[in-house]
This record gives C-alpha cells, structure tokens and sequence, in this order.
C-alpha cells in the first residue's frame, strides 16, 4: 500500500499483491461519500470499505466488476450486510448509546455563534442589551439544548426520557419569554463587544470538535443482567420507534408477533431467543426503507419551513425599508439551499433500489 495515501484515500483493494489504482481509489471514495449522504454512520461506511476491500482482494478483480458502479452499490444498501451488534451499538446518528458530551457543547457553540453573528451583522461591533436581552438569550440557549438532547434521547430509542426533555424545553421556553416580558421596561442597559461572544462560541465548537474525535469506541449493545421479559420487549419497541422509525402499528405488531413466538420456544429470556434488543430491532427493520424515507421527509419539512420563515423575514425588512438586508439574503440563500438539498436526499431516500 501507498503510504503517502490516507486511511480515507486508500484503494478498496488494500496491501499486498494487488496495487491500488486510481480507479479503485476513486471508487471507494464516492462510495464512502454517497454513504454518507444516507445517514451512514461513518463506523459503518469505513465498516463497508472494509469489507469491500476484503472482497476485491480475495477475487483479485478491480472494485467496480466487483460490485458495479458506486452510485448503484450505495442504493444497496450494503452497510445491512455488517453484523447486527456492530450496527447495534449506534443510534440512527452513528452516535454510541450514553450521555454524549461532544454533541452537547457542540450544539452550544453552533446555536450561541449563530445568534452572535446574527447580532453582529444587525447592530454591528457594539452591541446593546438588558436584562430582558439576556433572559432572552438564556431561554433560546437551554431550549436548543434541550431540543436537541430530547431529539438525540429519541434517536437512541428511549422515549420516556426524550418526553421530559421536550417538557423541560417547552417550559424554560415559556420561562423565559415571562422573563424577558417582565423585565422589558428594565432601563439597564450594558455595551456589549460583540467579539467577545463571537471568540467564546468559536472556541466552544473547537472544544466540541476535539470531544468528539476524543470519543471513546462504542461498547457491546445490551440491556442489565437484570432486565425483564417485560423490559426487554418495551426497550425493543422503544428502539423500533424511536432510533429506526417504525411506525406505530408496525411497531406493536412486530414486538408481539416477537413475544408469541418467544412464548412458544419456551426460552427463559427473549435475549437468549434474539439476543439484545439493540441487535433484534436491526434485524427486523433491514430491508425496510420506509423509516429512512419519513426522517428524510421530516428534514424537507422542516428545512422548507425554515426557508420560508427567512424568505418571509427578508420580504418584510425590504419593504419596510430596513437596514441589514444584506445578511437576511445571505441566511435566506442558505436556508432555501439547505431545503433544496434536503428534497433532493427526499428524492434518492424514495429511489427504488436497483
């Protein structure tokens, strides 16, 4: 193998006898592009390589006899030929099961540098604010956090947890607003140097980019030795809707049809029938893409709704005459760009696979 080329660059061929080409290279890179374009946790898509690269060197053929064109071999789906606790062991964002600190302070530093530039950009290097400013501030920060951790707590499937933390959103929210209505008359008013908080949140993202390459390796999937039959079967229904998207009614005819047939085995626990839960509700839902097909329609949804909302935002302040029209257009080119991206993903998330 080359040693000049990276691990990401390396031919699916691999070592040995059988030189990378440009070909291969090539290949392996778009493949591991178009994966991740679907949602493919990187573990996996490096994974798919992997074994890729295996396979050309036992047939000693270049990548694209192998398995066709990259685009084709990405509509197959070939990340649900990996073993099923590997896929396990990830949420459906290629995060490990847990508290994730990275994503945490990730999500502080993008949320405070959008507002932060946002501010810059409407009342320049200087800017004014109160007390109703900050309580404001404070309720969009907790909430996104929130928000985001319920989200994150929904993609690991666990539903009861995700529940509070969209209550804990919705009510720092409604705090917050109150605050900032109460103290709107409030004289104070403080000069704020807007390169301060722009440095911080620059600083806060280069911490949660350094977390996340410093994140351990997820462990084995599973459930406590202590778990219940009972346990078991909600934490599978649990993880089908809430890490793959199954639909409801799907959803409790799947953990039932589970339940009879573990019934009839006569196993003393469902996870020596079907192993963890983690593992089983992979099992179930390959081959299935209509859970990939809804998030995908979710994320155009939103990402439309996002678009307009800057469409309409830049609309009024140009008849109105306002200042400041020029960063509106840049957000309102960046959200439209983003909802034209998300129902292009729509469309190849509802491609018949080949």
């Amino acid at each position: 193998m080359n040693a000049d080329l990276s691990e990401d660059d390396r031919s699916v061929t691999g070592p040995g006898e059988n030189r990378p080409t440009a070909g291969d290279e090539d290949w392996a890179r778009r493949v591991r592009a178009g994966l991740l374009r679907d949602d493919v946790p990187q573990v996996l898509a490096d994974a798919v390589l992997e074994q890729a690269r295996a396979a050309c060197r036992d047939s000693g053929r270049p990548a694209t006899e192998v398995f066709g064109a990259p685009s084709e071999y990405v509509r197959q789906r070939p990340q649900e030929s990996l073993d099923p606790e590997l896929r396990a062991r990830y949420d459906r964002d290629g995060v490990p099961e847990g508290f994730d600190a990275s994503a945490v302070v990730l999500r502080l530093g993008v949320v405070g540098l959008a507002i932060s530039i946002g501010t810059t950009a409407r009342e320049g290097w200087t800017a004014e604010h109160g007390y109703a400013h900050a309580a404001l501030l404070a309720a969009v920060l907790a909430t996104f956090l929130l928000g985001g951790e319920a989200l994150r707590r929904r993609g690991a499937g666990r539903l009861r947890s995700s529940r509070s933390a969209w209550v804990g959103s919705a009510a720092v929210a409604v705090a917050g607003l109150g605050a900032a209505w109460a103290l709107r008359d409030d004289p104070a008013r403080v000069d704020v140097p807007m390169s301060a908080p722009l440095l911080a949140c620059v600083a806060i993202v280069a911490a949660g980019v350094l977390l996340r390459r410093r994140r351990p390796a997820a462990g084995t999937a599973g459930v406590p030795d202590d778990t219940t039959p009972d346990e078991w079967f909600t934490r599978l229904e649990h993880l089908l809707r809430g890490r793959h998207l199954m639909a409801p009614a799907r959803t409790r005819w799947e953990v039932d049809e589970a339940r009879a047939f573990w019934r009839a085995g006569g196993t003393e626990h469902p996870q020596v029938e079907f192993g963890t839960p983690q593992a089983y509700a992979v099992v179930l839902t390959d081959g299935d893409d209509a859970p990939r097909r809804r998030r995908a329609a979710w994320r155009a949804a939103a990402a439309t709704l996002f678009g307009v909302l800057a469409l309409t935002n830049l609309a009024r302040s140009l008849i109105d005459g306002e200042t400041g029209g020029w960063w509106r257009t840049v957000v309102a080119l960046l959200l439209c760009g983003a909802a034209v991206a998300s129902w292009v993903r729509l469309a190849r998330a509802r491609a018949p696979r080949p």
